[in-house]
């Protein structure tokens, strides 16, 4: 794909993943999240100040919360009863499914204007990833998938989530049109 810097290359030469990073689809066009070393540093930074605002006091007893002694633990301490919290991350599937030469793009109505995306869900306690892909798309397309191999992660600070990236291949089932697609690569206006 022609890209050059700025952040944004027309959808129809945006691959779907590419292993320097994730490609959002926005509408008619691809937002690029950046080199991912740089992507990765400014989500831990993000992540870590979420975390911090959000656990300033005790979970258990409402006390103020303290850095660890020792600094090279990355762990918040309360004062007054020891509770020890530590950042948490929350695990999200996304997944490119093919059907033959096809790709399963689905609607996002949550969006104004048009916003296609693939499957993508957070990870239930007590499931596999391979779980929450079979149940992600089950849920958002109606269809059985097979062949799940995973293709990379990213970090995904929305607030303090990692975006396990698979591939997997239609088995069976019908979509309810309209709301997803099967598309070419390279068709920029899925209906």
């Amino acid at each position: 794909a022609d890209y050059d810097g700025d952040g944004i290359i027309p959808a129809p030469q945006a691959p779907l993943f590419t292993k320097e990073g994730f490609w959002v689809f926005w509408g008619d066009y691809s937002i690029v999240h950046g080199h991912p070393y740089e992507m990765n540093g400014a989500s831990r930074e993000a992540e870590i100040a979420e975390w911090r605002e959000t656990n300033r006091f005790c979970g258990r007893c409402g006390a103020e919360m303290k850095p660890h002694d020792d600094p090279s633990e990355r762990a918040l301490v309360c004062a007054k009863c020891g509770y020890t919290v530590y950042p948490r991350i929350s695990p999200a599937v996304i997944v490119l499914v093919t059907k033959g030469d096809k790709v399963l793009l689905q609607r996002n109505t949550h969006y104004r204007g048009v916003v296609w995306s693939l499957v993508a869900g957070f990870v239930d306690p007590g499931e596999s990833l391979e779980d929450a892909i079979r149940r992600e798309v089950r849920e958002e397309a109606s269809i059985e998938v097979k062949g799940i191999r995973y293709f990379g992660s990213q970090t995904w600070p929305f607030p303090s989530n990692i975006m396990i990236g698979f591939r997997a291949e239609y088995a069976s089932g019908e979509l309810p049109l309209p709301a997803k697609s099967w598309r070419r690569g390279g068709d920029s206006n899925p209906r």
